[in-house]
């Protein structure tokens, strides 16, 4: 897929403008003195970026939640190469800011756009993340820039050079667990091993100095509108989703080759004078799937590492509860009492180097436990590495209007496919509550009145359909999906 734009974010993406934070959020402009912008200088290796995206035919913007008076002088004074658009506060407002869509689709709008899915938005605040996902282009941390981690996981983590050499394919640059689940194998053309550096807080790090896990993907989870359409056409999401519906779930057999080339070439990548003593992974609790022993035996078949494969280094409590059912701020309660060292282990770990695996990680609370426990245990070194970060957008909870005490939740229709909402209180024993409606996916073009998705069960497809149908006046307005 061609990329056809690049958008970015000012302040602290194309330059370092921290001293003059404090006169910007004032809006005390006549306050920027000489002295001062001399401190404001292009990160290394921006203007060279942006001179090749020029001669590539790809067009450059600016979207900043900063004021246009600022953001001119800004840009005046970093003598950088013309932007085709430039859309900063005084263009959409308060309302209109970060993370917030409106100014990449103002932006979109101005350069003349179309097709979001080929336009790379880079900025270095989870606002810029949100706002990509909202407005459908792809949202890129740069490495180059600010060291402040970021809470929301993009689509990567990328260099000037890593951009100079890939940028005209958005193939090129796609993390390595969803490219191997596009591919359904690890068997394919690619050109790196693309990942997501994490702290071990699971916060996105532009740089791997506090590098604790590497992530190959994102889950987009289905608690949001948002992301439950971006779930829908994400391979790696719709793979990870299948655990949660089958007991018997079999990861499909590159989960284990993308483990097994980790254990083999993780330790050359960064320069390490030899390999992981051991790998290993996150358990399955007790009597539950063991999904991640499975990846583990998978890989060791396959790695030509050194390391021994161990798959109960660690071990859960007895009734150790999912974390899934728990709120985020209560994850780390739990699994400090539930995870364990495997008492077998004790007093033989010291001076090793693991690495551990897991699938999918949110707050990442399992494997800072883990690297905690190996602490004590004096590990070397310990290294996380998850197939996926879940991206995690927070919605007003709807509160259920038939009874009142449950909230909404976004289901799936197993006969037709299509999302609606439906009260939470559905498997509710003592307050049982089937209330359901439809999503409203768009306006209708004719009478403005929401639109929904139907099913046509003779013809067995999708389509839309104005709420008008039976309203008066009436609305028979439907479309394709």
């Amino acid at each position: 897929m061609k990329i056809e734009a690049i958008l970015f974010d000012l302040d602290n993406t194309l330059a370092s403008t921290n001293k003059l934070k404090d006169i910007r959020e004032r809006g005390a402009y006549d306050e920027i003195t000489e002295e001062l912008l001399s401190t404001v200088k292009p990160y290394k290796g921006t203007e060279k970026l942006l001179e090749r995206l020029i001669s590539k035919g790809i067009k450059i913007g600016i979207v900043t939640n900063s004021s246009k008076r600022y953001a001119e002088t800004i840009i005046s004074h970093l003598n950088l190469p013309d932007f085709d658009t430039v859309v900063t506060y005084t263009d959409v407002g308060s309302s209109g800011m970060k993370p917030n869509p409106t100014g990449i689709n103002l932006a979109l709008k101005n350069l003349g756009l179309t097709n979001p899915e080929r336009v790379i938005y880079i900025g270095d605040d989870y606002t810029d993340i949100i706002a990509s996902y909202y407005a459908g282009v792809i949202p890129i941390v740069p490495s180059w820039a600010s060291r402040t981690p970021v809470s929301q996981v993009p689509a990567a983590v990328l260099s000037t050079e890593f951009l100079i050499d890939d940028v005209d394919e958005y193939e090129n640059i796609i993390l390595m667990a969803e490219n191997c689940a596009r591919h359904n194998s690890f068997k394919f053309e690619r050109k790196r091993f693309y990942f997501v550096p994490l702290d071990e807080s699971a916060n996105v790090i532009p740089s791997s100095e506090t590098l604790s896990t590497i992530c190959l993907g994102r889950y987009f989870s289905q608690k949001s509108l948002l992301t439950t359409k971006l779930h829908d056409s994400h391979p790696l999401s719709i793979e990870i989703a299948k655990k949660e519906h089958d007991d018997n779930y079999v990861p499909p057999e590159y989960w284990g080759d993308i483990l097994a080339h980790a254990a083999d070439n993780i330790p050359s990548f960064f320069r390490a004078a030899k390999g992981f003593d051991i790998v290993t992974v996150i358990p399955s609790k007790k009597e539950k799937n063991q999904r991640l022993e499975k990846v583990l035996e998978n890989a060791r078949s396959k790695s030509n590492s050194d390391a021994a494969f161990i798959d109960d280094l660690f071990v859960f409590s007895e009734g150790a509860k999912s974390l899934k059912t728990l709120p985020k701020d209560q994850r780390s309660i739990e699994i400090e009492s539930s995870l364990h060292i495997n008492p077998k282990y004790k007093g033989t770990l010291e001076g090793k180097t693991v690495l551990i695996f897991d699938d999918i990680i949110t707050t990442g609370s399992t494997l800072k436990r883990a690297y905690s426990l190996l602490k004590i245990e004096s590990v070397k070194h310990s290294l996380g590495i998850c197939l996926a970060k879940t991206v995690s957008i927070s919605e007003v909870d709807r509160l259920c209007p038939e009874c009142m005490c449950h909230i909404l939740k976004i289901r799936k229709n197993s006969l037709t496919g299509i999302r609606f909402w439906g009260c939470s209180g559905y498997n509710d024993e003592l307050e049982k509550c089937e209330y359901t409606e439809s999503i409203v996916e768009k306006q209708c073009p004719d009478c403005g009145r929401d639109m929904v998705k139907k099913y046509n069960k003779w013809k067995k497809v999708r389509f839309l359909a104005c709420t008008g149908w039976d309203q008066e006046p009436r609305c028979n307005h439907t479309e394709s999906e």
